[in-house]
Order: structure tokens, then C-alpha cells, then sequence
């Protein structure tokens, strides 16, 4: 007798079986995961350390970002391209301000925003070894601009070369030279106006009322640029009416204050006070920070 049918019957039986039991399980697990996920999520909104985490976690972006920002600037300076850096730089803005937002932060964003850690510190070593690629190509730009000197002054004594070829080797040497003295510029950044009034208190904004701007501290940052000459530097700050009239207690002077400062090869602040005996006029003044004879920088602020 055949008992083939049979022996199908019960191989499906088993099978079936097995299928049921693997799917049950997976639904437990899934359940399980989804148990526990929210638990994580309860622990985490009831978690009394959870502010100081978040603050924290916010020291640690801003520092990234500062980081960040002072090699923008300086790959900026030495020519180089900063596209995909400023949006990054300001990806982390947007996730310290979601930190801010306590109410509508959970557990699961403070992970993903803790995990890019690793991809910011990754970022720097790379903008630090661009920078030192970029430092190199200076270098390299200034022995051929030597090379170049070298050339022209060996030409200009042969009367047999032609004037058109030096003109050429001349101009070659004059965009290298300005190539070179631009990049080794100081700049000022992230210039601040703070309004003083009688009493001394201090106001931080962009606009103020003529009483509350008897005097004036101006600040800013000079970020550090390894071709700048280390040496003592004299910045003047030009303030300019409506009109373009500087504002000066001195009449004779083409500035409003000046100030000495010695440039060390790194990052520096600047902060400068200038004192009024009369109020400002109202209207928008603009602030032209100078590094010797050059401009560094400007902004504005509003009198009202």
C-alpha cells in the first residue's frame, strides 16, 4: 500500500507549522522593539539629566562650529573652495537651534545629532591637511615669483631680448606679487557694535536710541593667517554718516579711533572703546575697521 499522499500531508502540516511559529515570532520581537523603543523614549523624557545633556551637546556643536568656521575662513583666504563646508557649518546651526527647542526634541533626534560627532572631527582633519596642501602651493608661488625676479632682472640686462617678453615675465611677476599680498592680509570678522550709555550699562544690537549710544566698543576677530607678517599693526576704525562724513572729535583726522595691536601668528581679538561727549545724530552709520592701509571689514548700525 502507498503511503505517499499521506507523508505530503504531514510535510505540509510541519511546514505550516514552522511558517506560523517564525511569524509569531517576528511579531513578538517587533512588539518587543516597539516596547522597548518606548520605554527608551520614557525614560528619556522623565530623565533628570537630560537638560544637562542637552547643553552639552549643544558646548559640543558650537565648538565644532566655530572650529569649522576658522577654517573656512582661512581656506577662503588661501584661495581654496568652501561650498560643501558652509553648508555643513550650517547644518549644525540648524541642529543647535532643534537643541534649543526642548519642548519638540526626543530621544532619537539627540542620538542622530550625538552620531555626527565623528563626521565633524573627520571634517576638521581633512580641512587641516587641505590647508597644509594650500600652504605648500603658497610656498611654491613664492619661489616662482622669486624665479620669476630672477628671470626679469637677467632679461632687462640683455640687450638683446625683446620688449615684449619682458613686459609679459613683468606682468606674470605683478599678479603673483598681488596674488601673495592679499593673501597675506589680516581680516576682521564678526564685528560687533555695543552701545554704552551714561550709567555704563551695555546694550548688544544692530540698532539703538541716541541716548543709549553716548559711546561706542567696537570688537572683532582677526583669524589667524599663516602668511601674515608677525609684527605690530595699527588698525583704525572709520565711522561714516548718511553722507559719507566720518564722524571724528578731530577735524583733521581721516579717522574716528585708532588703536595698536601686535599680530602673534594667531587667532586675536580686537576691542576698541570710543568715547563721545555729544549724542548721535539719527540714522545709519557705517563702521570701516583698517589693518594699516588696507580695509579689513565693515558692518553697520542704526540710530533711531
Amino acid at each position: 500500500m502507498n503511503n505517499t499522499p499521506n507523508t505530503n500531508v504531514h510535510k505540509q502540516t510541519v511546514l505550516f507549522a514552522i511558517i506560523s511559529l517564525l511569524v509569531m515570532a517576528v511579531i513578538v520581537l517587533g512588539l518587543y522593539a516597539y516596547s522597548l523603543q518606548n520605554k527608551v523614549e520614557e525614560a528619556w523624557e522623565t530623565n533628570e539629566d537630560k537638560d544637562e545633556k542637552l547643553v552639552l551637546l549643544h558646548q559640543q556643536l558650537d565648538s565644532f562650529q566655530i572650529e569649522l568656521t576658522q577654517r573656512m575662513l582661512y581656506i577662503k583666504q588661501l584661495g581654496g573652495k568652501t561650498d560643501s563646508l558652509e553648508i555643513m557649518i550650517s547644518q549644525i546651526q540648524q541642529d543647535k537651534n532643534e537643541l534649543v527647542a526642548k519642548n519638540q526634541f526626543n530621544y532619537r533626534r539627540y542620538i542622530e545629532i550625538k552620531a555626527k560627532k565623528q563626521q565633524y572631527i573627520a571634517e576638521i582633519q581633512l580641512r587641516d591637511e587641505e590647508i597644509e596642501l594650500l600652504i605648500t602651493e603658497n610656498k611654491k608661488l613664492k619661489k616662482q615669483n622669486k624665479a620669476l625676479q630672477t628671470d626679469i632682472q637677467r632679461r632687462k640686462n640683455s640687450v638683446a631680448e625683446s620688449r615684449i617678453q619682458i613686459d609679459s615675465l613683468q606682468s606674470l611677476q605683478d599678479k603673483a606679487n598681488k596674488r601673495l599680498e592679499q593673501a597675506s592680509r589680516l581680516k576682521a570678522y564678526h564685528i560687533n557694535i555695543e552701545a554704552i550709555n551714561k550709567r555704563g550699562k551695555i546694550r548688544q544690537d544692530t540698532r539703538y536710541r541716541s541716548k543709549q549710544a553716548m559711546n561706542l566698543r567696537i570688537t572683532y576677530l582677526i583669524v589667524q593667517n599663516k602668511a601674515a607678517e608677525e609684527k605690530n599693526y595699527q588698525t583704525t576704525i572709520k565711522i561714516k554718516n548718511a553722507e559719507g562724513k566720518i564722524i571724528s572729535q578731530y577735524p583733521a583726522e581721516k579717522y574716528t579711533v585708532a588703536h595698536n595691536f601686535a599680530y602673534k601668528g594667531n587667532d586675536t581679538e580686537i576691542e576698541i572703546l570710543y568715547e563721545r561727549e555729544e549724542r548721535f545724530d539719527k540714522g545709519i552709520y557705517l563702521v570701516e575697521v583698517y589693518i594699516d592701509d588696507y580695509k579689513a571689514g565693515s558692518t553697520t548700525f542704526e540710530i533711531y
